[in-house]
């Protein structure tokens, strides 16, 4: 085995985010839903790499998928995130498709400004070409409110 002890320097912060399930009782903890005869609770931390310091925590019931955790994140731009495979899926096909869309239609909008105009759109009928050129915010298109009637 080789003594190999590169270490890896970034300019910016690294943060590391993961979750533990931590089981309870369900018959004392009944909110604690996370499986029918079986409570728990679930524990995200986003801890600070360069440190192993916690500097965010946020509790949820085990029933909750890890993914939903991460809209809590106040994330700093230009800094690196680190998480495991339970949010690879999702985040590896959403910036997948953001970088198609960037690049197809050669906007100058951020990955995140586009992920911003996506989600804030979705029930929107404007092409994405036409929601990415927008320059103003008067060329905005009312939202039709109606469209989701059932009867």
């Amino acid at each position: 085995m080789s003594d190999d002890t590169t270490q890896f320097s970034f300019s910016n912060s690294v943060y590391a985010f993961d979750s533990t399930t931590i089981d309870l009782c369900l018959n004392v903890f009944c909110w604690a839903t996370f499986r029918r005869a079986k409570g728990a609770v679930k524990l995200h931390t986003q801890y600070d790499v360069r440190t192993s310091i916690p500097v965010f925590m946020h509790l949820t019931a085990g029933s909750v998928h890890d993914v939903q955790a991460m809209d809590q994140i106040v994330y700093e731009p230009g800094s690196f995130y680190v998480f495991d495979k339970a949010y690879l899926d999702i985040a590896v096909i959403t910036y997948t498709l953001v970088a198609i869309i960037r690049q197809r239609l050669k906007t100058a909008y951020t990955t995140y400004e586009v992920l911003q105009i996506l989600g804030s759109s979705l029930l929107d009928k404007t092409p994405i070409n036409q929601l990415l050129k927008k320059t103003s915010d008067q060329d905005v298109k009312e939202l039709l409110y109606n469209q989701l009637k059932i009867w």
